[in-house]
């Protein structure tokens, strides 16, 4: 079934080389139709490839179309350089592209004589040569189109979650201030979590200090949601606001309303609330501000979970010039 199919193509083909040469074209025989022709096995035949020079694809495309039309084919209007009569198809490839694309240069090659037509072929080494390149060039083609649905499929699925995240502004500002050296840029640290986590929105619990209005001025406008805790006398660091049993309260209020939690603190009073989160696949992820000193118990309940930002200086620190 196969041969007979390659002898029906294979004397199109002649008619058409015939033709062309009557024009003052060589064409070069090309594709399964070619490759056949010389190995004899093959699973099938695709249509008819045809390769001719660049000019005939550019300022003599009219006189192809011409040439393509006397003998019956017409020319596909989506691709200019193919051509088509009943169920059968020709495509025109360009010597100089086939030149570029693999290497192979038909210049100094014999022409072959079958009947009255005149066609150059390729050998077995240049079909190497242009499968070889065609091959890799696909498959760098997947690459990139998995990349893009792998970044596509991210960012769906970021966007169809309803995360919170609920973080200890005390922890978080001593864990990266005084223990890294770096203090956070709380706005970019909100658009972090948006585009991280899907946060759609992040409690701040943090101690209420009137002098500090401001302060929580700009933090809401920068997204969070303040949730404060009155402050107590602290006769060593000044004041303290413990909002411990808050946030926990607040995770589990808000339970049933978000996707997943994110956690930012390193404090191991959130062990049990990590724990629950993960067993019951709540938790996006625990951010804590200081590796050297967040607790043994919360690593454990968090388990793959934990993330440290002392990584994060790059995205979350105060740029130089800001206050």
């Amino acid at each position: 079934m196969i041969f007979m199919n390659f002898d029906k193509k294979f004397k199109i083909f002649l008619e058409v080389a015939e033709v062309l040469n009557k024009h003052g074209i060589i064409p070069t025989l090309y594709g399964s139709l070619g490759l056949y022709r010389l190995v004899g096995q093959l699973d099938e035949i695709d249509d008819i490839d045809i390769v001719i020079p660049e000019i005939y694809a550019k300022e003599k495309l009219n006189e192809l179309i011409n040439i393509m039309e006397d003998i019956g084919y017409k020319q596909d209007k989506t691709f200019p350089h193919e051509f088509f009569k009943d169920k059968e198809q020709i495509g025109f490839e360009l010597e100089e592209e086939l030149k570029e694309f693999a290497g192979v240069d038909l210049d100094n090659y014999k022409i072959t004589k079958v009947n009255n037509a005149e066609f150059r072929e390729l050998s077995l080494s240049d079909y190497l040569k242009f499968y070889s390149k065609a091959l890799k060039e696909r498959e760098n083609k997947i690459r990139k189109t998995k990349t893009k649905i792998e970044v596509l499929e991210k960012l769906l699925k970021h966007k169809k979650e309803n995360n919170f995240a609920f973080i200890d502004s005390q922890n978080a500002h001593k864990g990266t201030k005084k223990d890294l050296g770096w203090g956070i840029d709380w706005t970019r640290f909100r658009v972090y979590l948006k585009h991280k986590y899907s946060v759609t929105n992040a409690y701040l619990f943090i101690g209420f200090i009137p002098e500090h209005n401001d302060i929580y001025d700009e933090l809401q406008k920068a997204g969070f949601v303040l949730k404060f805790k009155p402050v107590l006398p602290n006769e060593d660091k000044g004041v303290k606001g413990n909002v411990d049993a808050d946030l926990v309260l607040q995770a589990m209020i808000d339970y049933k309303d978000y996707d997943k939690a994110v956690l930012v603190s390193s404090d191991g009073d959130f062990y049990s609330l990590a724990r629950y989160l993960y067993d019951n696949k709540k938790l996006a992820a625990v951010l804590s501000p200081c590796r050297r000193k967040c607790s043994s118990l919360l690593r454990k309940s968090a388990k793959d979970m934990m993330v440290y930002m002392d990584k994060l200086e790059g995205k979350l620190a105060k740029r130089k010039g800001t206050a």
